[in-house]
């Protein structure tokens, strides 16, 4: 799973990487991305994980692919 933070910071995107990752967890974080980088030009992340490996990763997660324009 991807759990998107709240950092209370308009140009910091915070994930949480806890367990499997699948397709839907992907498109969620896309779609945050994008939407921050609307309103701001540079980007800052901030990272936490905990029990994940990169093998948690779906089949389906792994082959996604999205082109930002």
């Amino acid at each position: 799973m991807i759990e998107i933070l709240d950092l209370q910071n308009e140009n910091i995107l915070g994930f949480g990487f806890h367990g499997e990752i699948k397709k839907s967890d992907i498109e969620r974080v896309w779609q945050v991305l994008e939407e921050k980088l609307e309103t701001n030009e540079k980007l800052r992340f901030y990272l936490e994980g905990s029990n994940f490996r990169l093998t948690d990763v779906s089949m389906d997660a792994r082959i996604f692919h999205h082109r930002l324009d």
